[in-house]
């Protein structure tokens, strides 16, 4: 008994070391940023006050937001069908 008992301490206790090494020596090590990237770099780049096709929106209901991710989307081919028990199914239209 105290030979499995001594056999699962180590082998839990190698696990933790394994863990606890991969977690930090993965971050260790670092790969170096070239000067020329550093200059070619600009954060000024990423700003803009112009419309762009990218949007965002922070939506707080629950309700709403399904709603949002059921809604068919122009070209994706979905559309939303009733069915006679009063649900709702999905059905690629081509």
């Amino acid at each position: 008994m105290k030979k499995i008992r001594k056999f699962v301490t180590r082998g839990i206790l190698c696990f933790l070391l394994y863990l606890f090494l991969g977690i930090c020596l993965s971050y260790a090590r670092q790969p170096r940023v070239s000067q020329e990237y550093q200059d070619a770099f600009q954060p000024a780049d990423f700003y803009s006050d112009t419309v762009s096709c990218d949007r965002a929106c922070i939506i707080e209901d629950n309700e709403e937001a399904l709603e949002l991710r059921l809604r068919p989307r122009p070209g994706s081919g979905l559309s939303f069908l009733p069915l006679s028990s009063g649900r709702t199914k999905a059905e690629r239209i081509f």
